[in-house]
């Protein structure tokens, strides 16, 4: 089991990533286009006269390489140019700025990739082989970005903070280019499919040396085969081994279903890179448009060459060839004499007849046998007879001229010879002639520009997508505003709008109210100081010169609206249409004639029409539309149609002529009118509400300031009562904390008292203890009775209260 049968379940994404798979797929392919390069190099070999299947002695016909030669510049003489229009021309300034953008940039690209080259050699595959195919490569300048060396000062700090924070870029991106390359027919290959739209991939083949891949891939360039063997085309096998140059055969698979890109080697058993999604978004995917092809048929994508179709009659035209360059070697002067003893056989007009005699006189040795000979009864003389053979030439050449028109009639180039005029034809018979040397080729010229303008619009994608605005700009030569400069001068015009309101705007206050106060009187005025010395009034100020409006900053579209446009596929495909001009080398003389009869035309109109236009200035719109009109049907126009749509605007703008009357915009008008006049009544009715407003703003504002007056005297009787309150409260607090302190103090007292008192007590508890205990004393002697003197009274004993140190009371003493 092949591995294109092991695979052949597998899904989408497991086959993206298996080489066999796509190895197998390749192979495959290559074995079914085998049998129609065979047949191409057949015809290549025909055309190069390197045909070695007839002897080299025999003469051919060149007819394949007369007829290219011809075709070649039938169908494709000059490169086209890039044409980027607004598609609806509503007159979008940032669509028509887009499409000059993108034009110029286009046709810069055109000059520098040398667009030309490939489009001939995709002419040369189309018009021999029936198939062209170019490639569209997008490819970028890259410079590594210099770092100034000098300053190593802080090249250590900074390299500890490597790690945390990313790194600046090492590269700067200096230039962009697209390239069209012409793709070789071998190199190009893809599976049997009926329509270009049913291929599911596409192969591009290419021969890479040891330094290529090395730079392609450092991983695996060393390690890949060199299997193959390119160089220049020797027919000696041992020189030309020698001479061939060792390469890699590399495949780039681009494969639709999975929307990926595939990189493989003929010998390397893996994938030179993991599969990823191109670099470059086409919006058919692949990067090369649908081929130039020839003849096809529904049944497979497989071209036929046209030379297939008049081969039979080409071999004719070698044949005849042949045969009438053997005849012609038959056409020489051969003469018959008798021969006899010497001086017999008249050498002397064998002598004659030898090539390069001329011009000599002969002696003759028998004059009278000689003379003789010249008359039916003397010496006979027979020459061989060559009048058949002419016929037959003859016949030939009128055969093979047969057959050469029939072969110009099966490629076209019978419509071209009816195109050659001769100087006695008149002008409608050349005219004609000219029309006819183009029917037969039209398709073949479709073509080509049909290729043209694929690759142009591709291009215009990759510029679109992956070009920077900067590159774009640069290449164009114009110079657009960003949005940062949009924004800065919108706010530089908001300053001078700001500054010119505050200039044009008088300070003026607010008038007095009409009742001040309770009673209604105005305030006093106070006097103004007197002056002790009279001072000098001083000249009046010149007036100043009035500042005029400030103007709308007005910079057209920014780069990035620009980008909007392009970067959005859907949108440019709506918005702008990408066409090229004709790749025919036409006629310079009636290139010059339509541009002449357009510039007397246009003149004769504008002569014919100035006085209508001076007389009925509502007319001049109408006008206008009448020559874009005209203008239109002329290829040649086409240059001048935006800047005539500009020049008639400009004209009715300063004419003020009106245009001509549409009901719609009538209709409009009428709306609109009666929406102004409406905004006027509310603006008036605004007006008046608001001069009532005013009204009662103002009684409110009197109410208020009366209300205020009262309010301030009230609350500065309240402030006087709050004061007076707190004066109160504030004697009756210390009143209060007077009386808390006395309380304080005598219960301090009245504690140390019956702290004094438990102690005494507690003392003469224990004295009582003390006396029961001791023996009684003697008893005194009894005292004589006095019985006329009273008793003593007892003494009075005083205390004192002793404080500690915190001044608390801390117990009693005994004071006398």
């Amino acid at each position: 089991m092949s591995a294109l049968d092991e695979t052949a379940g597998a899904s989408e994404a497991e086959a993206s990533e298996d080489v066999a798979y796509w190895r197998a797929q390749v192979a495959k392919a290559e074995r079914d286009a085998e049998e129609w390069h065979k047949r191409c190099d057949k015809i290549r070999k025909r055309y190069l006269a390197e045909d070695k299947s007839t002897p080299g002695s025999r003469r051919k016909y060149q007819m394949l390489w007369a007829n290219q030669e011809v075709l070649r510049p039938a169908v494709y003489a000059r490169r086209p140019n890039p044409s980027v229009t607004s598609r609806f021309k509503d007159g979008d300034p940032v669509v028509n700025l887009a499409c000059e953008l993108l034009e110029r940039t286009l046709d810069v690209q055109f000059d520098l990739g040398d667009y030309d080259s490939a489009f001939q050699l995709v002419r040369n595959d189309y018009l021999l082989f029936a198939r062209g195919v170019p490639r569209v490569r997008y490819e970028a300048q890259i410079d590594p970005l210099e770092v100034d060396d000098g300053a190593g000062e802080w090249e250590d700090s900074e390299r500890s903070d490597e790690s945390e924070s990313p790194q600046e870029p090492s590269e700067v991106l200096k230039a962009e280019h697209i390239k069209v390359d012409f793709v070789h027919r071998k190199d190009f290959i893809h599976p049997v499919a009926r329509t270009w739209t049913e291929l599911p991939w596409l192969c591009f083949r290419a021969f890479m040396d040891r330094s290529e891949l090395k730079k392609r891939w450092p991983d695996v360039g060393a390690k890949i085969p060199l299997d193959a063997k390119v160089g220049p085309r020797r027919d000696d096998e041992a020189n030309k081994e020698a001479s061939a140059i060792a390469k890699a055969t590399i495949y780039e698979v681009w494969d639709r279903r999975s929307g990926k890109v595939i990189w493989l080697a003929k010998e390397w058993p893996e994938l030179l890179e993991p599969a990823a999604t191109p670099y470059m978004k086409f919006e058919g995917f692949f990067p090369c448009p649908r081929p130039a092809y020839g003849t096809l048929d529904t049944e497979k994508l497989t071209s036929i060459p046209d030379y297939v179709y008049y081969q039979d009659q080409a071999e004719e035209v070698n044949d005849l060839t042949a045969r009438i360059a053997s005849l012609s070697d038959s056409l020489k002067v051969v003469g018959f004499y008798p021969a006899g003893p010497e001086g017999e056989g008249f050498p002397e007009i064998e002598a004659a007849l030898k090539p390069g005699f001329e011009n000599k006189a002969i002696a003759v040795r028998s004059w009278a046998a000689f003379a003789k000979s010249g008359t039916m009864t003397g010496a006979p003389f027979v020459f061989l007879p060559i009048a058949d053979v002419v016929k037959t030439i003859e016949a030939c050449v009128q055969l093979r001229k047969q057959l050469i028109d029939d072969i110009w009639q099966i490629t076209g180039i019978s419509d071209i010879m009816r195109g050659d005029t001769e100087a006695e034809e008149t002008a409608a018979a050349q005219g004609m002639k000219s029309i006819w040397g183009s029917v037969r080729l039209k398709d073949k010229q479709n073509e080509m520009a049909r290729i043209c303008r694929d690759v142009t619009r591709m291009v215009a994608e990759v510029i679109s997508g992956h070009f920077q605005i900067d590159t774009m700009l640069q290449c164009a030569n114009m110079r657009l505003p960003s949005e940062a400069d949009a924004i800065q001068a919108q706010m530089q015009y908001e300053q001078e709008i700001q500054a010119y309101a505050a200039q044009q705007q008088a300070p003026a206050a607010l008038p007095p109210p009409q009742g001040y106060g309770m009673g209604g009187a105005s305030p006093p005025t106070p006097a103004p100081p007197p002056s002790p010395t009279p001072t000098p009034t001083p000249p009046p100020a010149p007036t100043p010169a009035p500042t005029p409006t400030p103007t709308p900053p007005d910079l057209g579209p920014t780069q990035e609206d620009v980008l909007r446009v392009l970067r959005d596929g859907v949108l440019r495909r709506f918005l702008v249409d990408i066409e090229t001009d004709s790749t025919v080398m036409l006629d310079q003389m009636a290139e010059q004639a339509a541009r002449t009869e357009l510039i007397e035309k246009t003149g004769h109109f504008m002569l014919s029409m100035q006085s209508v236009a001076e007389n009925m200035p509502a007319l001049l719109p109408f006008l206008g539309e009448i020559y874009l009109f005209g203008l239109r049907a002329y290829p040649a126009g086409r240059e001048l149609q935006e800047k005539a749509e500009k020049m008639i605007k400009e004209l009715e703008e300063a004419s003020g002529a009106p245009k001509p009357p549409d009901p719609k915009m009538e209709l409009e008008r009428m709306k609109a009118q009666a929406e102004i006049a409406r905004i006027k009544l509310e603006q008036q009715t605004s007006l008046i509400r608001a001069h009532a407003e005013d009204s009662k703003a103002r009684m409110e504002l009197e109410q208020a300031q009366q209300s205020h007056q009262m309010e301030i005297a009230r609350l500065r009787g309240q402030m006087a009562q709050a004061q007076q309150d707190h004066e109160l409260s504030k004697a009756e607090h210390g009143m209060k904390m007077r009386s808390f302190a006395q309380q304080v103090e005598l219960d301090e007292r009245k504690l140390a008292a019956t702290q004094a008192l438990d102690l005494f007590k507690d003392r003469m508890e224990r004295v009582r203890a003390e006396r029961a205990a001791a023996p009684p004393p003697p008893a005194p002697a009894p005292a004589p009775a006095n019985t006329n003197e009273p008793a003593a009274p007892p003494r009075k004993r005083k205390f004192a209260i002793r404080r500690g140190p915190d001044g608390l009371a801390a117990g009693f003493e005994e004071v006398d």
